[in-house]
Order: C-alpha cells, then structure tokens, then sequence
C-alpha cells in the first residue's frame, strides 16, 4: 500500500501460476486486467467494490511476466475477521444476502466467493478479487448453489446454523421462481458446502 497523489492505494500482484497459466495467459487478459474491468464494471452498476485506479502488465514477445492492479483503500475489515473481531447481527447477514441476490440478478458471478472477498466497513458490503467475475444471460440453480456454498462454508464455524438459514430467506425474498424451489436450493448448498469444507477447510 501507499499514496497516489492524495489517495491512499493497495497494489495487488497476481503470483505466477506455472506453465499452463502461463500458456492460457498468450490468449487471454492478464487478471489484473479482468480485474481491473470487472471492478468498472460492477462501479457503473452501482455494486461497492473498491475503485480501481490503475492496472499494468509486463510482457515480452506476448508472454505475461507480471500483472498488478492498483484500487483505492476503503475503511473495511474481510467479512471473516470482521464477525471474528466484532461479532454479526440480523443486519449484517441481510445486508450479505442482499448484495449477492441483486449480483446474481444482474447476472453478476463471483467465481469465488469466499468470505475473505467481502470487506464489511462504514456500514456498507463491498465484493473484491474480480479477476474470476463472470456475467451471464440467467443465473442458473446450479450456479447459485455452487456460489453460495463458497460463502457459507466461510462461516459455518462462526454463525449457527439457524441464523446462516436467515440469509437464504433473504436472498429468495420476492422471486415467485426461488420461493418455489427453496428447498431444492437449500439441498444442493449443503451437499456443496460439505465438499467445499472437505476439500478447503
């Protein structure tokens, strides 16, 4: 971290990840690029994420060597050491649903959404590491059980059982489609976050 003129920054660098990342990278756009795009992207849809100030890549004969984005600091803990250091509430969990359903409405997924990539501060959610984000036409069941099970796996050693249920009643609050199919969706979340918690954590 550091300034840019009168803003405070974090400088975040994607780590080299071997010869087939480094083959994929020929064709495709640095992380910090889609990074970089992806947090426009979500800014002009009015979804909090920190502004992104710059991001830069080095290549030679078009292989990538180093990629980096540079985002404003926000005053905000990651969601896991924010209900470590100070607890949750009722308020919290809702306010968590509710930026993930209007996400997912906008056809908005977060490839890994994982506790640590939601910053919790001056009473607002914003979502971070983008470089993975995804938009598509209509956000499927599998889609959203897959996704949700990285959140709730975050959290099932910190928050209860019943009180994490609140977020689903949330989350499917006023879609006639998810009311109909909450079960359902409750089912194909634990089955994944089962295996999430055994294969992570």
């Amino acid at each position: 971290s550091g300034m840019l003129g009168e803003r405070q920054i974090f400088l975040k660098r994607y780590n080299f990840k071997g010869l087939k990342d480094t083959i994929k990278n020929l064709f495709r756009k640095s992380r910090a690029r889609r990074s970089f795009e992806a947090a426009l992207m979500l800014g002009q849809a009015g979804i909090p994420t920190p502004p992104a100030v710059f991001a830069c890549e080095k290549r030679i004969c078009g292989i990538l060597l180093e990629s980096y984005i540079a985002t404003e600091k926000i005053d905000a803990l990651d969601l896991v050491k924010y209900v470590a250091t100070y607890g949750y509430d009722t308020g919290l969990i809702l306010s968590v649903a509710g930026l993930i359903r209007r996400l997912h409405e906008m056809g908005f997924i977060p490839v890994d959404l994982k506790g640590e990539n939601l910053l919790a501060g001056n009473g607002r959610i914003s979502i971070i590491d983008l470089d993975r984000l995804r938009r598509v036409a209509f956000t499927e069941m599998k889609t959203m059980a897959k996704n949700l099970s990285y959140l709730n796996a975050s959290f099932c050693n910190a928050i209860p059982h019943e009180e994490r249920s609140l977020f689903l009643e949330e989350y499917t609050k006023g879609n006639p489609l998810l009311l109909g199919r909450k079960r359902e969706l409750a089912g194909r979340i634990k089955e994944l976050t089962l295996k999430r918690l055994k294969e992570r954590y």
